[in-house]
Formats: structure tokens, sequence, C-alpha cells
């Protein structure tokens, strides 16, 4: 492809971009969750890359893997159009660079001195050598973190998981607040089209600041440098760039048609066309056409070398003469392979590669979950309890993750901390954590029930999360899953303490797992909450509607591992009224009359 067809191919990249990185973002604005069934069956987060790859170590099976595999083949067939088309890390940093240039652009800023002085920082890009062992090393960072099931770490470094991070900490927050005070305001003049957002969509300050930190650094990095972070920091764009290297489509430069007028080179935000040599790093490009845009000679092409610079390809082969033409090599200062055999050898070197670390991630995330616990201590294995609590409450007091999580383990080791469950969370009891799961856990979700209790009629959090660390559970199964369960403090109680009727949490608990039995005389009528343990799914309905502070009267201790629990039926009742009262002898029947023992009477219980 030349000329017209790359800038109407330039055209579609963005307008597909843009409608992409709107789809995506829908799930971070939509506070209300109102997004069709179709949405979460067509989740636009499966197709990012770290995501399908974890999904696919976590499930084991090929039909898993399909996403991943699927993104490999595009890239090797195309180059990386997955950084342009379907990354919104990317799509977010072209969207910034471009906020940076209005100002040098727009007919009444551009000749100003803000709009003059835009321009020369932003305005025109260069060249810049590629930092290979930079982004080995953010590479090899990456494979170590999955390896050690380190996946909140990781998070700080994958496109996707930063971009949650942002549109989770700020997007959804800001959307959540403008709707609560838009509602709060109708009200005031009797309209109420616009709902409150049910729950707090507030988060911890420091993972505010963290999102707002990273929208910053990719702003001023993406002005000054366009996609610097691709093709630096970002794992996903070094592996990318390995096959992309040899890909069959790529950007190339014809020797004949180009002038070296640099025009390409001042468009190109990946800075990875070399105008003077006329060469293009096939690692850095993403496809974004930019160059093709502003070539008047139509020098810039996209397609495969040996038919689009053919010319180019015969002069190097006469030059070699009669030799071994395997030895022949791309032009002095760009790396390159031979015409014939690097490309067959880097993808058996680039397979093997891959398959042995997926093997190898998938065989330390096996293992990690009982590192993590011989770590933790012997009661956290034993009995089967979270090891994570909230400092300041009760002990007994431990931490939960969501139906469809498995484990603790499978959590920890899956979530990247991309924030898509808080968004998702209709409760809005998923938050951020800054220090519940430890250095390793930073940002990766926790069940807050001081703001909410978990809905047993949602499951929307398995239904949005791209990683498998939530698998899908439906509605009905996800009412017979035991994520912890309820312990209760009689001595913290109202009842004991003050001598005050409550039953609060047996009125709100979902599974019937709390059943009022009587307490103290008779004659006070009261009654204490006695947990069936066995019922209990620990949803925290119960411990977000105890009166008692400032330590509850009844908590949620999550366990470990997950497990069926059993439904509630009248047989597990302890308090039986209907018995007791069918032991009494009553001396009036009910018409106020005597009622003689063994006479017949309309009272349908002769006693």
């Amino acid at each position: 492809m030349r000329g017209v067809s790359l800038k109407i191919l330039r055209i579609f990249r963005i307008v597909f971009a843009l409608a992409f990185f709107i789809f995506i973002s829908a799930q971070f604005v939509d506070v209300y969750n109102d997004l069709p069934k179709w949405y979460y069956k067509y989740n636009p987060a499966w197709v990012q890359f770290t995501p399908s790859f974890l999904r696919a170590v976590s499930g084991g099976a090929l039909a898993s893997a399909w996403v991943f595999i699927s993104l490999i083949l595009l890239t090797i067939i195309f180059g990386r159009a997955y950084c342009s088309f379907l990354c919104p890390f990317g799509i977010l940093s072209d969207i910034l660079r471009r906020i940076a240039l209005l100002p040098s652009r727009l007919p009444l800023v551009k000749n100003s001195a803000f709009g003059k002085k835009c321009g020369r920082l932003f305005g025109k890009m260069f060249y810049a050598p590629a930092r290979n062992i930079l982004r080995g090393v953010f590479l090899v960072l990456a494979i170590f973190f999955v390896s050690m099931g380190w996946t909140a770490l990781l998070g700080f470094i994958d496109p996707y998981s930063l971009f949650g991070k942002v549109a989770g900490g700020l997007l959804h927050t800001a959307s959540g607040y403008a709707a609560n005070i838009l509602s709060g305001i109708f009200y005031n003049f009797g309209i109420y089209s616009i709902e409150p957002t049910a729950g707090s969509v507030s988060i911890p300050v420091i993972a505010f600041l963290i999102s707002l930190f990273i929208l910053i650094g990719l702003f001023v990095a993406s002005a000054l440098r366009g996609r610097i972070f691709c093709n630096t920091i970002c794992p996903v764009g070094t592996f990318l760039g390995l096959l992309g290297k040899v890909s069959v489509f790529k950007m190339r430069i014809d020797d004949a048609a180009c002038v070296k007028c640099g025009m390409c080179a001042r468009e190109c935000k990946a800075q990875c066309i070399d105008f003077k040599n006329k060469t293009i790093d096939a690692s850095r490009c993403v496809d974004c056409f930019n160059c093709a845009s502003v070539c008047r000679k139509d020098a810039i092409y996209f397609g495969i070398g040996k038919f689009g610079n053919l010319g180019r390809q015969k002069k190097t082969l006469n030059n070699v003469g009669d030799g071994n033409r395997d030895s022949v090599k791309e032009k002095k200062g760009v790396p390159g392979f031979s015409l014939n055999s690097g490309r067959r050898a880097f993808f058996s070197r680039s397979f093997g590669f891959g398959l042995s670390i997926l093997g190898a991630a998938r065989a330390e995330a096996k293992g990690n979950g009982m590192r993590r616990r011989k770590h933790l201590g012997k009661n956290a294995c034993k009995d089967e309890i979270s090891p994570f609590s909230l400092p300041g409450n009760r002990p007994d007091k431990r931490l939960t993750v969501p139906a469809g999580a498995i484990s603790i383990d499978n959590f920890l080791e899956h979530c990247t901390g991309c924030q898509i469950c808080v968004a998702a969370c209709k409760a809005h009891i998923l938050k951020p954590s800054i220090g519940e799961y430890g250095l390793a856990g930073f940002m990766q979700p926790f069940m807050d029930y001081s703001a909410g209790f978990c809905l047993d009629t949602c499951h929307d959090c398995s239904k949005i999360c791209p990683t498998g660390a939530i698998r899908f559970v439906s509605k009905a199964e996800k009412r017979l899953i035991k994520i912890g369960t309820a312990i209760f403090d009689e001595d913290l109680c109202v009842v004991k303490r003050d001598g005050t009727d409550c039953s609060a949490c047996g009125e709100h608990c979902p599974a019937q797992a709390i059943e009022m039995l009587p307490f103290g005389k008779k004659e006070l009528n009261l009654y204490i909450p006695h947990v069936h343990k066995e019922v209990c799914i620990g949803c925290g309905a119960c411990e977000y509607v105890c009166p008692v502070v400032p330590h509850k009267a009844i908590v949620v201790r999550g366990i470990a591992v997950h497990r069926p629990s059993k439904v509630f039926n009248d047989n597990m009742r302890i308090y039986k009224p209907e018995l007791e009262s069918a032991k009494e002898v009553p001396e009036k029947s009910t018409s106020g009359g005597d009622v003689k023992k063994g006479t017949s009477s309309s009272n349908p219980f002769p006693f």
C-alpha cells in the first residue's frame, strides 16, 4: 500500500482507535451498571494482551488462549497494529499528545507566544536509537513478576492495567461524584431523573494520587516523545516488537523514491524512522501511518519487502555474487537477519522461548500459593482462614475476595489491579488496596464491608474480569459460594450490653444464616443472633448493618479457599416456638368457654 491507500488506512485507524477507546472506557463511566448483556459477552478488555495471557495461563487449555494466540498471529502478519488499534493506554497516549499540540494548531492561539512555544516543544519529532537494553530489562522484569505470581507489580508496567488505574481512579470516581452532585442539585428542584450512585464511589487518597501521577507522567512523556513509554518501558510493546521485526507486512522506505526530506521522521511518534539511512525500525513501529500521510513522494509503503522493494533487493543480491546469500544482512547500523533463514530462525527461537516462559509461569503460579501460605504461617493453612486483615479492626476479622476468585492465592496471582471490578461493583465495596495485601498486592482490590456488602444478586465483577482472577459465576452459583464466615461476639452486642432489642443482622442476612434466639428473661422479649456457619456465605450484610462502634459485634472472617455453602432448612433451626407452644395446655378455649379434655370442640387443637 502506498499514497492514498495509506492515508485512508490512517483515517480508519484513527476512527477505529477512538471507537474502541470509547467502547472500553464505557465500563468505567457506567456508575449505574446499566451496560447491556452483550457488552459483557463481548468484553473489550478480553482482547488486551496481558489479560489474555494471564487468562491462558490460568485456564490451562487452548480454548482459553485463543485471544492470546490471535494477537500473536496478528502481530506476525501486520506488525504492532495492536498498539495503535487495541491498546487503550497507547491510544490515550496519542490523545494526550494531540491535546498538547492543540495550542499550536488552533487558529486563534497558534500565532500567540503560548501557541508558538507549544509548537517548538511538541510539534516536531526526530529519530532516536532504540533503547534495547532498557526494553529488555523491563521485559525480563515482567516475566519475573508473572513467574513469581506478583501480578500486582506487573500492573505498574502493563499498559492495560495502567489504563485501568487511570480510568478507575479518575474517570470512574469523577463520574460517580458528578452523578451524586447533579442528583442532589436536581432533587432540590423536584427533578428525579438523575439518581445517586449506590454506595460510596470514593477510593483511598493514595490510590487517587497514583492514578493522577500516571496520567500526568503519560501526558508529559507523550507530548515530548510520543510513544516513548510503548518503546521503552512497556513489556508488551517490547515483546510484540520482536515479532513485528520479522512481520510479513511492515512499513518500508523505497530507496528510489525517497529524497531524505525528513518529513516522515518529524511525524513519527515512535521515533523509529532514520530518514538519512532510509530505514524504519519495525520493532518500534506501531503502524500509525502518520509518516505516509506527509510523504509527498509516496516513498513509504506498507507491504511485503520482496514485492514492494524489489529493486533494492536485486541490487543487494548482485553485490553478493554467487556466494552464500544467507549471510546477507541489512544495511550497516540497522539490526537484521539473513534474507532466507533469519525469519525462520527467529520464529523458531521466539516460539520456543514463548512456550518455555508460558510453561515456567504456569508452574511457578501453581507453587506460589504454597510459598505464600508457608510464609504467612501455619494457621492460615491449617484453619483455612484468610491471612490478611485490616489494622484497627477485630483480630478475627479477615479480608475476603469476591465469589469466583476460587481462592485468595488465585486472586492475588492473576489480578493486575486494573480496577475494572472496582468500577463494576454495584455496591462499591471493592476498593484498591494500599497496604492490606502488602507491597506485592499493592492496588489489588479488597472487599470493604464498611462501605456496603456484597449483593447476592450481583455477579458483575465475575463477568468483567479479563485475567481470570475472578472466574465467571452465575447469580444462582454465587448464592452458594462461601467466601467467609460471620463471627459473632456476644459481649459486644447491644442486646447483651445495653439490654436493647436489635435484630438488624438477622433481618439483612440473604442466606438465612443468622437465627435469632431468645435471650435473658422471657418478659423482656429479647433475641440474640446465632450464626449457622455452614450456611453463611460471608457477604458482609450483617457486618455492614451492625450498629456497634468502633468494633462491630459481628464481622466476616474470610477463608483462604472458597467452598460450597449449605442451604438453610427448618431442620437446622435451634429455636422452635411452635413445639414449645404445643406443649402448653390452655385453660380456656378461643370462645371463652371451658374446654374439657377429650370432648369435641370448634378448636382444631384439642388438648
